[in-house]
C-alpha cells in the first residue's frame, strides 16, 4: 500500500482509533518520522475531524499542566516549566 492510500484510508474512518508510534527516545530520525505521520494523518481528516496526541514521557502527575495547555489556558513555555521538562528530560524540547 503506497502512503498516499494509507494516510486517505487512516483519516476516512467515522469510528474513530488508535495509532501508537514508537521509536527510540535519542534518534532524531525516529521523531521526524513521528512528525511527519501525525502531519500527514491531521492532514487526511475531515475539516470537524478532532485528533488527539498523547505523550507517554509525561507522567500523569502533569497532565494538568497538558490539559491547561491545550485548552489555552497556559502557552508552550509556562507548560514546558510545570511538567519540569529541562530538569526531567535531556532531550531537547523542539
Amino acid at each position: 500500500i503506497d502512503q498516499d492510500t494509507l494516510f486517505k484510508a487512516l483519516g476516512s474512518s467515522d469510528k474513530g482509533g488508535v495509532i501508537w508510534l514508537g521509536e527510540h527516545h535519542n534518534s532524531a530520525k525516529d521523531h521526524k518520522i513521528q512528525v511527519e505521520v501525525i502531519q500527514r494523518l491531521h492532514g487526511s481528516l475531515p475539516k470537524d475531524a478532532h485528533m488527539a496526541i498523547g505523550l507517554e514521557q509525561v507522567q500523569v502527575q502533569y497532565q494538568y499542566a497538558l490539559d491547561d495547555y491545550v485548552s489555552g489556558k497556559i502557552d508552550v513555555d509556562k507548560m514546558k516549566e510545570l511538567v519540569q521538562w529541562e530538569t526531567r528530560w535531556t532531550w531537547p524540547f523542539d
